[in-house]
This record gives C-alpha cells, structure tokens and sequence, in this order.
C-alpha cells in the first residue's frame, strides 16, 4: 500500500503556468509515492497449499531422480554380468576344446 499526494510543480518546466510537454502540472501518482512498511499477514489457505505443492514437487523430483539413478546403475550391473558370463562361457569352450584335442591326440597313439 502506497501514500499517494499530489501537487503542482512550480517553477520545473513551465512557461506561463503551463507544462512544457502539454501534461498536466500535477504530479503523477507514481512519481511521488511513500511505500508503507508491509503488513504482516497469516498466510492464507492458498499460500500454504501452494508451497505444499512446491514441496511435493521438489521431493518427487528428488525421488524420481534416485529412481533414475538406481535403474542406470543396475543396467550397467546386468552389463558388466553379461560380460563375465560371456568371458567365462569362452574359457570354458577353450577348455573343452584343449580337452577334446589332448583326448584325441592321445587316443591315436
């Protein structure tokens, strides 16, 4: 809330009591205005469910963001899984082979 006056400007831009731009010699309400220290006011119902809004949202994001995060890390757990199950199932076929080939070597002597 602001205290409004108004006045005439003397002797600032006039010529023969008229303004030079052809305005009105009162002030403008913006131009002079007091701003009132701000009232402390309850906050309403809206204000509160508003910021109850904000605070769910900011948590969910959060919380989506971990979600994220954890499904990211498990992709990369299941990957590196595949991997060893992949390098593991080729030692195991090289060993088969080595065996395959020892055993026939020594079943033609």
């Amino acid at each position: 809330m602001c205290i409004r006056t108004k006045g005439t400007r003397r002797g600032i831009g006039n010529v023969g009591g008229r303004p030079l731009n052809g305005m009105s010699s009162t002030f403008k309400s913006s131009s002079v205005t007091t701003p009132l220290p701000a009232k402390r006011r309850k906050p309403r119902m809206a204000d509160i469910a508003e910021s109850q809004v904000v605070d769910e949202d900011v948590r969910l994001r959060k919380e989506f963001l971990e979600v994220k995060r954890m499904k990211a890390q498990l992709e990369r757990d299941c990957f590196e899984r595949e991997e060893k199950d992949k390098e593991a199932a080729r030692r195991k076929d090289k060993a088969m082979v080595a065996l395959l080939t020892k055993l026939v070597a020594d079943g033609h002597k």
